[in-house]
C-alpha cells in the first residue's frame, strides 16, 4: 500500500523509448480479453493498494502520489488504482462540456480535460519513481459515478475519449510500458442512473474507446443461491448487471465486497460473505444464460480505510485481504466460475 509523500523529488532514471513491441504489448493490455485469467487452485492474496476518491484538483497531488505508490516497497507488482472523481456532470451555456463533481467540500465541477490531467500525472509519477529493473505495472482506472442524471450515452462517449487522451499521452510520453488507462464507473443499483442509462453509457464508452471500464459497483439484493436472472435491488435484475459489468463490450469488474459478516460457501465451507456471493450467482448467469460467457472478475474492492476516514454503515468495512478472499472463495467453489482475482484494492478519501 502506498502513503502520501509531499515534497518528493523526481528521481533519476534510464529514457527510455517506445518500440513496435511496446506499442503493440499496450494495445493488448487494453483488450477486454486480457481479463481471461486461468482459475487457479491455491491462488495467494496478490497484496493491495489503494484507490482514492479523488478530493483535489491538484496535479502535483496526484503526481506525489503516483510516485509514492511506485516508491513503496510493500506496492505489489501489478496493480489497479481507481481514481473515483465523483457523480458524472455537464456544464452548458455556448459550449457544452462533461465531467464530474470532485469529492471536495464543495463539490466542485471538473471537466474531463482537468480530470485527464490529474489522471496523467498520477502514471507520470509512478513510472518516473518506478524501480529497476522497471517491470512493475499500474492500470490507472479513472472513474465517475452513476449516482447522476447525467450518466447517460454523452457523457460516457466523452468519458471513453478522455481514456483514449490520455492512454495516447503515456504511449507518447513512453510511460505506457508501465502504466496502461482505463475507464472506471461505479454503478450502485440504489443510484440516480437506471440500467438503460448505465447501459447506455457503457455502450457510448465502447464506441468512443479502444479501452475498457471496469464497473466498481455493487450487486446489492441480489439472490446468493439462484443464478436464474433473478431480481435485484430498484428493479435490476442479474441479466442488466451482467451486462453492464462484462455483456457491453468494454465493460469488466471490479466489485465491491464490503461486508463484514462472515459466511459459508455452500460446498466447501470457506469463508465468503453476501457480496460474494452474489456476484459468484451472476458469473453463473452467464455460463447458464449467456452462451457460457462467465464473468471474469479483475479484481476485489473495499473501503476499509475509507470506513476509518469516515464513519460507513455498519459492516461494511471489510480488510482488503478479506474482500479478496471472500470473491476468490465464492468464484472457486463452483468449478463453472473458478478463476483468478488479480488486484485487491481498497479505497480512500484522498491521497
Amino acid at each position: 500500500m502506498s502513503t502520501r509523500s509531499s515534497g518528493r523529488r523526481r528521481r533519476v532514471r534510464p529514457k527510455r523509448f517506445a518500440t513496435v513491441a511496446a506499442l503493440l504489448a499496450t494495445v493488448a493490455v487494453l483488450s477486454p480479453s486480457t481479463l481471461l485469467v486461468p482459475a487457479a487452485s491455491a491462488q495467494s492474496y496478490p497484496g493491495y493498494v489503494f484507490s482514492h476518491y479523488v478530493t483535489s484538483a491538484s496535479t502535483t497531488a496526484a503526481y506525489d502520489e503516483g510516485c509514492a505508490l511506485a516508491d513503496d516497497p510493500s506496492t505489489p507488482h501489478d496493480v489497479v488504482v481507481i481514481l473515483d472523481f465523483g457523480p458524472a456532470a455537464r456544464q452548458t451555456g455556448g459550449t457544452t462540456t462533461y465531467g464530474a463533481l470532485i469529492w471536495d467540500a464543495n463539490r466542485t465541477y471538473k471537466t474531463t480535460t482537468q480530470i485527464r490531467d490529474i489522471a496523467r500525472q498520477f502514471g507520470r509519477g509512478y513510472y518516473l519513481c518506478a524501480n529497476s529493473p522497471f517491470t512493475s505495472q499500474l492500470r490507472v482506472a479513472i472513474g465517475v459515478s452513476s449516482d447522476s442524471t447525467i450518466f447517460a450515452g454523452p457523457h460516457g462517449t466523452a468519458w471513453g475519449n478522455m481514456v483514449d487522451d490520455v492512454q495516447s499521452w503515456y504511449v507518447t510520453n513512453h510511460y505506457s510500458s508501465q502504466v496502461t488507462a482505463a475507464g472506471a464507473a461505479d454503478i450502485e443499483l440504489g443510484f440516480n442512473a437506471t440500467y438503460t442509462m448505465a447501459k447506455a453509457w457503457g455502450d457510448a464508452f465502447s464506441a468512443a474507446s479502444n479501452g475498457f471500464y471496469y464497473n466498481f459497483g455493487d450487486a446489492a439484493g441480489c439472490s446468493l443461491t439462484s443464478s436464474n436472472n433473478a431480481a435485484c435491488n430498484n428493479g435490476w435484475n442479474q441479466q442488466q448487471i451482467w451486462t453492464v459489468s462484462w455483456g457491453v463490450a468494454a465493460a469488466g469488474a471490479i466489485p465491491e465486497i464490503y461486508s463484514t459478516t462472515v459466511r459459508s460457501t455452500p460446498n466447501g465451507g470457506k469463508n465468503t460473505n453476501a457480496n460474494a456471493l452474489e456476484w459468484q450467482m451472476i458469473s453463473l448467469y452467464g455460463v447458464l444464460h449467456q452462451g457460457g460467457r462467465q464473468l471474469i472478475y479483475a479484481g476485489s474492492l473495499t473501503q476499509n480505510k475509507a470506513c476509518a476516514q469516515r464513519s460507513c454503515t455498519g459492516g461494511t468495512n471489510a480488510t482488503p485481504a478479506n474482500g479478496w478472499t471472500y470473491l476468490y472463495n465464492a468464484l472457486n467453489d463452483d468449478t463453472r466460475t473458478d478463476q483468478s482475482v488479480l488486484w485487491a484494492s481498497d479505497i480512500m478519501w484522498g491521497y
